[in-house]
């Protein structure tokens, strides 16, 4: 996902009194996230009436025996470690976490693990804070987590910072929690929630508070609209870090739950030229391109916007596919008037469209194709 990556867990009820809640446990997942390849996934257990938990969690890959493992109190992204709620067992021969027997919870840790408070963390000399980490994530929330880069702004930022997000989302209420923890970005002077479309950008819903003692760190709490929590499940909310010399945004990334895709694409002449429809040889236009698909729903919803500069009169764009080469779905060009200018990106709105079971089989094997064509290059200019 090249606007940005996420990961989000649900929890399935196993009798009346007791919930079974799988955790996913990955480096990326530490902070600060590691490169690092281990892993962990397994299920928790939680009694609802007497508070007695139990699970077990495998792992592997780490980069040497696991010298200790918890269950800690903090909010996926935190930077600073929570108390331990629990000390799990481990087994480094079978590559096993533990919930020691016996293993009871009181009223308000019962409350807040199942509120997507409590996050587990696994030890080792080399990352002794935590070299893999996952937050316990409940029914009825989802934990979305994105990266923040320059690229992602509209139009694009050329910079060498970044960020990480979280957002965890009562998918019944409304609740919104999280952080963005920014790298070579102290000096940022706002931080929002905003509500466009990847490749397009619109207004404020939440504004991030900065850390008093560590300004990489910044913080939110809200309830979010019925309007924009299903704006939230569409992919149609972003991170956006404001700074001086970027005003209207450093680093972005879309919030995308785990039924969404966002993929950015930059069309280019020499992919057109390759593929034949580009029979001048020649342009100096260029385009990029952003696709949002909702899976979540039938049929999968498919949001697009495309920007592009220099392009030679009467353009008009579609999706095809490689198979056959048909149009999927097509671009509304909403202005085209300065598309020539090389000082000018134009937006381009496209429609909500939809694909069926065989475009969405194509968007998910990479077998589908943006092509512009244009007066000059009919058959397409860029791709």
């Amino acid at each position: 996902n090249a606007c940005g990556s996420s990961s989000s867990t649900t929890t399935t009820p196993q009798s009346s009194n007791t919930v079974t809640i799988p955790v996913a446990l990955a480096s990326r997942f530490s902070v600060p996230p590691l490169t690092e390849v281990g892993t962990g996934s397994g299920n928790l257990t939680l009694d609802l009436d007497s508070g007695a938990l139990s699970g077990t969690i495998g792992f592997t890959n780490l980069t040497a025996n696991a010298n200790a493992a918890h269950i800690h109190s903090g909010d996926a992204g935190t930077t600073t470690p929570g108390s331990i709620i629990v000390t799990l067992d481990v087994n480094n021969t079978s590559g096993e976490l533990t919930v020691p027997a016996s293993t009871v919870l009181d009223a308000s840790q019962m409350t807040a693990m199942l509120s997507g408070q409590y996050y587990v963390n696994v030890h080792t000399t080399a990352n002794a804070t935590g070299e893999i980490r996952g937050q316990i994530v409940s029914s009825g929330y989802e934990l979305i987590r994105v990266e923040l880069k320059g690229e992602n702004q509209v139009p694009p930022v050329t910079t060498v910072n970044s960020g990480v997000g979280y957002l965890l989302v009562n998918n019944t209420t409304g609740e919104i929690r999280g952080n963005v923890t920014n790298t070579g970005l102290d000096d940022a002077n706002a931080a929002h929630i905003h509500k466009a479309f990847a490749g397009d950008s619109s207004g404020t819903i939440v504004t991030l508070v900065k850390d008093g003692t560590n300004p990489a760190f910044w913080t939110f709490s809200a309830t979010l609209s019925a309007a924009d929590l299903s704006s939230l499940t569409t992919g149609e909310l972003y991170f956006n870090v404001h700074t001086p010399a970027n005003g209207t945004g450093e680093v972005r990334g879309q919030l995308a739950p785990a039924n969404v895709s966002v993929l950015r694409v930059a069309l280019t002449a020499a992919e057109a030229q390759t593929s034949g429809t580009n029979a001048t040889g020649t342009t100096t236009g260029s385009s990029l391109a952003y696709v949002t698909v909702n899976k979540g729903v039938s049929p999968a919803t498919v949001k697009s916007n495309l920007s592009y500069t220099n392009l030679t009169p009467n353009i008009n764009a579609h999706i095809h596919t490689d198979t056959g080469g048909g149009v999927v779905t097509p671009y509304v060009l909403t202005d085209n008037t300065s598309g020539t200018s090389t000082a000018t990106i134009d937006l381009i709105n496209g429609v909500e469209a939809t694909f069926d079971a065989n475009s969405l089989s194509g968007f998910e094997n990479g077998i589908l194709y943006i092509n512009v064509h244009t007066n000059d290059n009919p058959g397409g200019e860029l791709r």
